[in-house]
């Protein structure tokens, strides 16, 4: 079986970031003169940038992308990114990620916002939410450290069929053999997919990646990693909160020798690009391994994403934030929050911000 990969470096960044990204983007292709760059403009390229990042990933097998701030999640919901989850925080969140399902056209509600993610403590609101839900623990769970406890002891305290998956973040003890047993386990005594998530906060970037490949060959039916690591600091260095994304990457390819195509090589470059913008800095192996798998061709990375009309989550503003359509966001059940198209950004825009974004790179790889 193939095991299922999601990354959650977009918890690590918010709007605001994204945006100011997205205009050093574009400054920097001469795209736009600065009276030209409207808060519209803004968030178009806010969201063109968050579709490239996660485009650029899917090239090199990420299925999922997570985030936990609700106006990232509308920007990629409304840019129509594919493959999102939604982590849900309080009854808030609860609230808007119901608005913006019942907003989407059902025949791609699952394409583009796959999951919910609900922390245990959290675990009565399941219900509520409309969507698919995976139910995520602390490995600490059963207070033994040991994987096989932290199942049992979850499955025997909740009804797991109500739920997508469980996903257990943190790390454990015993070996890759123990890793192997407990997931086997698991699966002969439990149908809900499981769902592991190599995370510390005291760092320790190689013991991650350790518990990461090895729930990898085991067969875990999804793994959460992080590109860039999380917690500020390149992946891999002592404050590094999850297994980085990016080093898994590089070391299945390089140790497990999985599938070097051009298409994978180019993602990891692109996402390496566009990440940077955003302030994800990968590790420093990744500019090695795409040197080293450098191939002759010319790429624009504009051929792949078509110029559409850029579609907008917003609300009526209050007056001392006209220039933002999204900051003032009525999250009440039944609320103004809309998910439509924004007749004001033409195509023509769409096709500026996108041209900005992703850059034309001669021999990037």
């Amino acid at each position: 079986m193939d095991t299922i990969i999601t990354d959650k470096s977009l918890c690590f960044t918010d709007e605001e970031t994204v945006r100011n990204a997205a205009v050093k983007r574009i400054f920097e292709n001469n795209v736009a003169a600065p009276r030209q760059i409207t808060p519209q403009l803004r968030r178009a390229g806010a969201a063109a940038l968050i579709d490239g990042y996660t485009s650029s990933l899917r090239k090199a097998g990420v299925r999922y992308f997570e985030t936990d701030d609700m106006h990232v999640t509308a920007l990629a919901v409304g840019r129509r990114c594919k493959g999102i989850i939604h982590r849900v925080k309080d009854r808030e969140d609860a609230a808007f990620l119901n608005i913006i399902v019942n907003q989407l056209p059902s025949a791609v509600t699952d394409e583009i916002l796959a999951y919910a993610v609900l922390p245990y403590e959290l675990a009565h609101m399941a219900d509520t939410i409309n969507i698919p839900v995976i139910l995520e623990v602390s490995s600490g769970f059963a207070g033994t450290g040991n994987l096989w406890d932290t199942l049992s002891a979850v499955a025997n305290s909740i009804c797991l069929d109500k739920f997508a998956a469980l996903r257990v973040t943190g790390q454990f003890t015993g070996d890759a053999a123990q890793m192997d047993e407990a997931v086997k386990k698991y699966r002969r005594a439990y149908a809900v997919p499981l769902d592991f998530c190599p995370a510390s906060d005291n760092g320790g970037g190689v013991e991650l990646l350790q518990q990461a490949v090895a729930a990898y060959t085991a067969e875990c039916d999804m793994l959460t990693l992080c590109y860039g690591g999380g917690g500020g600091s390149p992946a891999g260095g002592s404050a590094c909160k999850y297994c980085a994304l990016d080093e898994f990457l590089i070391t299945m390819a390089t140790t497990y020798h999985t599938l070097v195509s051009r298409e994978y090589t180019l993602g990891l470059a692109t996402a390496e690009d566009l990440g940077s913008l955003i302030g994800f800095k990968a590790n420093e192996n990744v500019a090695a391994f795409i040197n080293h798998h450098k191939l002759p061709f010319r790429f624009i990375p504009t051929a792949d994403v078509q110029p559409v009309q850029i579609r907008h989550l917003y609300t009526p503003a209050p007056p001392e934030n006209k220039q933002y359509l999204i900051y003032s966001m009525d999250k009440k059940p039944g609320g103004r929050f809309s998910l439509a198209v924004d007749e004001k950004v033409e195509n023509e825009i769409a096709k500026i911000i996108d041209d900005a974004i992703f850059k034309t790179m001669t021999d990037i790889i």
